[in-house]
């Protein structure tokens, strides 16, 4: 067995390919022994294997790769017959012994929800813009606008001179030591109330994507989509929301990692990096392509009617859920208990008469 390496958009899918036995060529092409006989309705080769017109059992024709279901919607008619094929098992633990079925084992493309997965991604293909050096990756998009369709345009650069935190704050980073990047979306199923929940979906893939490579007991989200590790900040989230007839239309999100930096200005936030955690050192076109799949996962979530689940995966590793800190307000710095999140976002907490204060990011600081 050998990977064969299928592109899909700018992604790749490993799905194992069987060698052609010696004097049997691939679908599509007459083998040596071909018979005369001319293929079948269903498609494929004239086969040399026992020399009938079955459709080849080493190379199958694409029909005989896709379920009933996902043949019916691709053709729009009747399934193609498929022949029962047995082929011996590898081994005796063998799932297919295991059940007293002994059949062909179906590759993964036979997976509808799986087809239905590389559908959508080669939907919403993204494509990559690669800067040496801007002044920020946002700015960059923004500017674009106006003048061209940015859908699914992911810009990132070596070094940014101006990166944007919240606020007037700004984002640190080392050129050629991080992932900084901004990615123009379609939010357009969102509805204007509900924006946060974009928020939350990219706060909540940052958080899948991070834990891959470091300790998910250590990583939290803070509120409202930042990244920390070991209450240390890893990762940061700027999103800018364009409305149109007021209805959302595009979402731009910029996203800065800390990656391979280990040197740092002591700002309040205190960073670290993925490589001071592992000391590791990463490959940053391997990490965008990973982090940038995580996002379209989530975001496809979203729109299926699953915020529900993404809610609850943001509140299980939302820092200091359920428990009493230190905030700034005014300038005053308070004990609060955080009970949770309104429908806008906003975070609620409790003051130690059980009054409850709801707070908007500018509002507050977490000390």
């Amino acid at each position: 067995m050998r990977p064969l390496q299928r592109a899909v958009g700018d992604y790749h899918v490993d799905r194992p390919q069987v060698e052609a036995p010696r004097g049997v060529e691939p679908s599509g092409t007459n083998c040596p022994n071909a018979c005369s006989r001319p293929p079948p309705p269903g498609g494929g080769p004239r086969c040399s294997v026992g020399a009938h017109p079955a459709p080849c059992p080493i190379f199958p024709p694409v029909t005989s790769m896709a379920s009933a279901p996902t043949r019916r919607l691709l053709r729009g008619g009747a399934p193609l017959p498929i022949p029962n094929r047995e082929v011996k098992p590898r081994s005796a633990d063998d799932t297919a012994v295991k059940r007293g079925k002994v059949g062909r084992r179906p590759p993964l493309a036979d997976s509808f929800s799986y087809l239905l997965f590389l559908f959508i991604l080669n939907r919403m293909k993204p494509s990559f813009i690669h800067l040496k050096s801007t002044d920020s990756t946002n700015t960059f998009l923004i500017e674009k606008v106006s003048a061209q369709n940015v859908e699914n345009i992911v810009v990132y650069a070596d070094a940014q001179s101006h990166g944007k935190g919240l606020g007037s704050n700004t984002w640190e980073s080392e050129p050629f030591k991080n992932l900084t990047f901004s990615i123009a979306l379609n939010t357009t199923f969102i509805e204007v109330g509900n924006q946060f929940q974009l928020s939350q979906s990219i706060a909540v893939a940052l958080h899948k994507f991070l834990s891959n490579y470091l300790n998910i007991n250590e990583l939290f989200i803070k509120w409202p989509n930042d990244i920390l590790f070991d209450n240390q900040k890893l990762s940061g989230v700027l999103i800018s929301n364009m409305l149109k007839n007021n209805k959302m239309h595009l979402s731009i999100v910029g996203i800065g990692i800390n990656v391979n930096q280990v040197e740092f200005q002591d700002w309040p936030t205190h960073p670290i990096s993925m490589k001071m955690i592992t000391g590791k050192e990463f490959d940053l076109e391997t990490l965008l392509h990973s982090v940038v799949e995580s996002i379209y996962e989530t975001l496809e979530l979203l729109r299926s009617d699953g915020y529900p689940a993404i809610n609850d995966y943001y509140l299980k590793y939302l820092y200091r859920y359920h428990q009493w800190g230190n905030y700034s307000i005014d300038g005053e710095i308070k004990c609060l208990f955080m009970k949770g999140l309104d429908s806008f976002g906003r975070l609620l907490l409790l003051d130690e008469g059980s009054n409850e204060l709801a707070f908007d990011v500018k509002q507050i600081k977490f000390v």
